[in-house]
């Protein structure tokens, strides 16, 4: 989803965007706060709580990230000061408030991969000198069962398999798998291979910080970790290898089975063997 269309707004009006999943709701004054905030406070982004709604138990549950982080609602922050406060190099932010259209006509959804939301959040946030705050949950995000975002199946597949319905776009990992666990953990390890690569292209091409660019290329080693983690299926229908080899400066982090993985796959296949045949 490209955003040139933003270039042709009018110079002297300030446009924001809110992003809503079809599944998830926002509360009825939620806009209406973030434009007052924005208003008030000239931000860029105005970034709001998120509560959850769990369709199998018919209920929401609050959420308190935004305390935890230690943020006061009455300053603005740059995006580096979030990603230092954050509590592990992993951040994603796509529908937890508004931001500016001038922010984002260097910035892009990926199409094709999960986790869309974090390549878009580190970047927005990245280049965000204003960030505002609202702490009340004014976006209800839904999860629900058999979602495609879902990875918690076990290693040898779920009796619920049949039910489980894929997107086109990963037609061709479950003609290569024909197992939900493999497709979903596969197609994560490809995201974040995606993913890294992006943000690499990101911080090459951007006027950024030092300090920022450290902030950032702990964020790709963590998601390296999943990336390299592709390379032990036993298939590999879109070329995570290959995709890798694009991200060896990243793999500080990575796993040692994801290194021989890499590495010496033959090797890998022959300790994997090994280890099912003593079982």
């Amino acid at each position: 989803m490209n955003y040139e269309i933003f270039q042709h707004f009018p110079c002297k009006e300030i446009h924001y965007i809110h992003f809503l999943d079809s599944d998830d709701w926002f509360e009825l004054d939620c806009i209406e706060k973030c434009v007052r905030v924005a208003q008030e406070n000239q931000a860029q982004i105005v970034w709001h709580g998120c509560g959850h709604f769990y369709e199998c138990e018919n209920k929401v549950g609050e959420s308190d990230f935004l305390k935890k982080l230690g943020l006061d609602k009455n300053k603005s922050y740059s995006g580096l000061e979030i990603f230092s406060l954050l509590p592990h190099p992993s951040f994603s932010w796509v529908a937890m408030g508004i931001v500016q259209a001038s922010l984002i006509y260097k910035v892009c959804f990926k199409e094709g991969i999960e986790s869309e939301d974090a390549l878009f959040g580190m970047q927005i946030f990245a280049l965000a000198q204003n960030i505002s705050f609202i702490f009340d949950n004014l976006y209800i995000y839904r999860i629900r069962p058999n979602s495609i975002s879902q990875h918690t199946l076990g290693q040898k597949g779920d009796s619920q398999d049949h039910k489980i319905s894929f997107p086109k776009h990963q037609e061709d990992l479950v003609d290569a798998f024909q197992n939900a666990y493999d497709v979903r953990h596969y197609s994560f390890a490809y995201s974040c291979a995606i993913i890294c690569v992006e943000m690499d292209r990101f911080i090459q091409r951007e006027a950024l910080s030092n300090e920022l660019k450290q902030r950032l290329i702990a964020m790709i080693e963590h998601r390296a970790i999943f990336a390299f983690g592709g390379c032990g299926f036993q298939k590999d229908p879109r070329n995570i290898r290959g995709i890798c080899s694009h991200l060896t400066p990243y793999m500080k982090k990575v796993r040692i089975g994801s290194k021989i993985a890499y590495h010496y796959p033959r090797l890998y296949r022959l300790l994997k063997a090994i280890k099912r045949s003593i079982r």
